[in-house]
C-alpha cells in the first residue's frame, strides 16, 4: 500500500484509504434495489357517498336547530315575523275606467291614494288616444300638486312616470309608496283638436286587515 503513494505522508495515505472505503460503501448502497412501496388503498365510492351523506345531514341539522337553541326562552319572534304578512290583505281600486275628453292646450287628471301603512303599492293600466292629426297625447303619474301644476302648464316637472312625448297608446306599471298621486293626460301641443283618451288604471296594494273599514 505504501508503494501506491510514495510522496504522501502516512497520515495522508490513511485519509485517502478511508475516503476510498467510504466511496465503495456508497456505490454498494446505490446498487441495492429499492423496495417497492405498498399500493395505496383508495376509499370505495360507496363509503365516500355514505360519509358525504352523514356530513350533509349534520350540517342541515345544525342549521335548523341552532337558531332555536340560541333563542331565549319565551321568545316568539319567529311566530311574530310569520304573522306580519298574514295580517295584510290585498286591495284593488279602479282609478280610471272609461273615456276622457281633453280640450286643446288642456290637461285632465285624476288623484288616487296609497294609504299610510300599506305595502306593495302599484298602479298599472293602458291608454289609447284618438282625435286631431296624430291621435296622440302625453301622460304622466305625478307625486304632488306642485308637479301636477307644472305639468298642466307645459313646464318641466318631476314625477314617478312619464311617456316619452306624444303617444297614441301606452302601458304603465309603477310601484308606489304610501301617498297621494295624480295620473294626468295632456293635450298641450294641440291648438284646435280635442283628444279622446280611453283609460284603464287599476291601483293595488296590501293593507292591514280591518283598516279599510275604518
Amino acid at each position: 500500500m505504501n508503494d501506491e503513494f510514495p510522496s504522501l505522508s502516512p497520515e495522508d495515505k490513511r485519509r485517502i484509504e478511508e475516503e476510498e472505503r467510504y466511496r465503495a460503501m456508497l456505490r454498494a448502497q446505490a446498487m441495492r434495489p429499492t423496495p417497492a412501496e405498498p399500493p395505496k388503498q383508495e376509499t370505495p365510492w360507496a363509503e365516500r357517498i355514505v360519509i358525504g351523506g352523514i356530513v350533509v345531514g349534520l350540517l342541515v341539522l345544525f342549521t335548523v336547530t341552532m337558531p332555536k337553541l340560541m333563542r331565549p326562552p319565551g321568545d316568539k319572534s319567529a311566530g311574530a315575523e310569520s304573522s306580519i304578512f298574514s295580517s295584510y290583505e290585498p286591495v284593488q281600486q279602479s282609478v280610471l275606467d272609461g273615456e276622457l275628453s281633453i280640450a286643446p292646450r288642456q290637461t285632465t287628471s285624476q288623484s288616487f291614494t296609497v294609504p299610510d301603512g300599506a305595502i306593495n303599492g302599484e298602479i298599472s293600466g293602458t291608454f289609447t288616444a284618438s282625435g286631431g292629426f296624430g291621435n296622440d297625447v302625453e301622460a304622466a303619474i305625478l307625486s304632488d300638486q306642485i308637479g301636477l301644476s307644472n305639468y298642466m302648464n307645459g313646464h318641466y316637472t318631476q314625477g314617478v312616470w312619464f311617456t316619452p312625448g306624444q303617444q297614441t297608446s301606452g302601458r304603465f306599471d309603477v310601484r308606489l309608496r304610501p301617498g297621494t298621486y295624480y295620473i294626468a293626460f295632456r293635450n298641450y301641443n294641440a291648438l284646435f283638436s280635442t283628444k279622446r283618451v280611453y283609460v284603464q288604471a287599476l291601483l293595488k296594494y296590501s293593507a292591514l286587515k280591518g283598516s279599510q273599514s275604518q
